[in-house]
Parts: C-alpha cells; sequence; structure tokens
C-alpha cells in the first residue's frame, strides 16, 4: 500500500539550467494571481516571503511554464497588494533557488528548473534508509554544534552525553530537510571528523555496526515554519514530515537518535500492511 504526503506530481531536477526557446508574455488576465486575499500584514511572516509563496505555488501548478515572461513588478505589485520593493525581494529569492531569471530586454523568465524535483521513498528498514542514504550528502555549513544529554522523546534508554549536530541534508540539489542529530559520545569520539562530513547512518553501518541492534522511528505530519523554509527553500505553511528516529543496542540503550523535518512535497512512504 503507498502513502503519500500531500505533493505536486514533480519531475526530477535537472542540474545545469537553460531558457526554452520561446518566450511566452502572461496574459495577466488568463493567468491572474487572484490572491489578493492571500497576502496579509496580520501573518507573522514577513510580505516579501507570502508573495515567494504564491509566486512559487504558481510555478509548480504549472500557471507560470518555463519560458514564460511574468508580469512586471509593477503589474505584480498592483495585483497582490504590496510595494514594488516587496516583489523585488521575492524575485531575488526566486532567481537564487534558479526558478526564475531576470535578463535586459525580456524581463523576468520561468527556467525549467521550476518542473520541480523527483520524490523520494522514505525507508522503513534501517539497510533500506542506509542505501538510499549513500547518494545524500550534508551541507557541511553545520547549523548547530553541542554536547550534553538527550532530549526526550525518542525509544530506548539515553546513556551519557551526546554529541548533537544540526546541518540539512542535500539529494540531487535539493535540500530536502533539516537534521539535529545525536550520537552517543564514546562512540562519536571514534570518528569525529567522518560524522562531521558524512551521513551518521552510513557510518553505523560501517564502523559500528555490530552495536546496532533496532531501529525505530515515529512521525507526524504539520506546517513548515519562517526558519524551516528559509532553510530549504520551501514554503512557510506548507506540509512537512517530522520523524524522530533511534538507534539502540542490544541492551537498549540509544546509541543514535535525530529529530528530522521533510519536505513533504518529495516524501512518500511505502509500508507492507500484510501481517503474516
Amino acid at each position: 500500500m503507498l502513502i503519500s504526503v500531500p505533493h505536486q506530481v514533480l519531475e526530477k531536477e535537472i542540474k545545469s539550467l537553460y531558457l526554452v526557446e520561446t518566450t511566452t508574455k502572461v496574459d495577466t488576465m488568463t493567468a491572474k494571481l487572484s490572491i489578493n486575499h492571500q497576502i496579509s500584514r496580520k501573518k507573522g511572516q514577513p510580505l516579501y516571503m507570502q508573495v515567494v509563496d504564491v509566486i512559487r505555488s504558481h510555478l509548480t501548478e504549472g500557471v507560470w511554464k518555463p519560458g514564460d515572461e511574468l508580469p512586471s513588478f509593477d503589474k505584480l505589485a498592483s495585483e497582490l497588494g504590496v510595494s514594488r520593493i516587496t516583489i523585488r525581494d521575492a524575485i531575488s529569492i526566486l532567481s537564487d533557488e534558479g526558478l526564475l531569471v531576470s535578463t535586459r530586454g525580456r524581463g523576468t523568465i520561468v527556467t525549467e528548473k521550476s518542473r520541480g524535483h523527483r520524490r523520494f521513498r522514505l525507508e522503513t528498514t534501517f539497510e533500506e534508509l542506509v542505501s538510499t542514504l549513500r547518494t545524500d550528502h550534508p551541507d557541511l555549513t553545520t547549523l548547530e554544534l553541542s554536547r550534553g544529554p538527550l532530549p526526550s522523546g525518542f525509544r530506548g534508554s539515553p546513556v551519557g552525553e551526546y554529541q548533537s549536530i544540526k546541518r540539512i541534508h542535500v539529494r540531487d540539489d535539493l535540500r530536502y530537510c533539516v537534521i539535529k542529530i545525536h550520537i552517543a559520545t564514546s562512540l562519536y569520539d571514534q570518528e569525529k571528523d567522518l560524522f562531521l562530513s558524512s551521513l551518521a547512518l552510513p557510518i553505523f553501518a560501517e564502523k559500528f555496526a555490530d552495536h546496532v541492534h533496532r531501529m525505530t522511528q515515529k512521525m507526524k505530519f504539520g506546517k513548515c515554519d519562517v526558519t524551516t523554509s528559509q532553510l530549504l527553500g520551501y514554503p512557510a505553511g506548507d506540509p512537512v514530515a517530522f520523524a524522530w528516529r533511534s538507534l539502540t543496542n542490544d541492551k537498549d540503550e540509544i546509541i543514535y537518535a535525530a529529530e528530522i523535518t521533510y519536505r513533504a512535497d518529495i516524501v512518500e512512504i511505502d509500508l507492507d500492511l500484510f501481517s503474516r
């Protein structure tokens, strides 16, 4: 049985961007935003990020397709009820993400990258998860590095201190999750450099397989907050999947734990519900 997190049907992201030969001027009457009510100064989210969310949504839904020219800044500002500066800031963010490109004499053009990304299967066994993670890599800009007790909420018994590392995971050039891992210091100190430069679970499979007795994971779904939105380039308020994962040894002691926030537009879970 296939359980899919709500998402758009997305294609694999291409690594080298290019514009299609023909540029189509978007008719703002037929492709009208009709979203003034969605931009609100009462929301906690900055106006320019709200505009980013709206434009990105129109790109992923195919309202504006690769090669289309967006309406002018003035027209967008008028339709959305915001300033031209707000539009400029939003377009700048989407251009940095590679979804739009501004060219002299041609305006703001939708790129092929706006077609989206392929979905990732979230594996449910240790071996399968390690196998899929071998193609990923961490963003080496560590967001947080600390040492102390394990936070509550994980299955198993905490033991001693843990080294915590918060960072972003990347697949196919896509930032797809924010993860905070906690590694028992007795193991972390043996492979410190490797844990800082590589994904943790493959290291456990290769270096500490005799310590791994069980992997458990629990999940829930919610909405993306502003901080995670900025880290992943994903709309604030859109669905995300939260996961709490732990590895335990034969004494049920936690040797690894992780708090993970996944983009829900690219995650799917495949479960075998047949009882044997």
